[in-house]
């Protein structure tokens, strides 16, 4: 394998992170109205991980079961199982 094949590759599967990290940030924005920066939401094993203010993680975790919920209709969102 050559370099720049494996550089397509992982380019890829940064291309597949960076699309869920937006979707997830779509989906808050729907259900809470709560504008979030990339930097701020990262995706771990089964958890999406919020640096966020107190009053909006609130926010968020009062409407969490909603937002996982509709992660969940998208079947590469699937694996996200809570909220942090």
């Amino acid at each position: 394998m050559h370099i720049t094949d494996y550089l397509k590759k992982f380019s890829g599967t940064l291309m597949k992170g960076e699309l869920a990290r937006e979707k997830v940030i779509e989906i808050i924005f729907n259900k809470t109205k709560i504008k979030l920066d990339k930097k701020q939401v990262s995706l771990k094993d089964e958890s999406i991980h919020l640096t966020i203010k107190p009053i909006e993680r609130s926010e968020i975790m009062l409407k969490s079961a909603q937002i996982l919920e509709e992660l969940h209709q998208d079947a590469s969102l699937k694996k996200y199982i809570r909220l942090q």
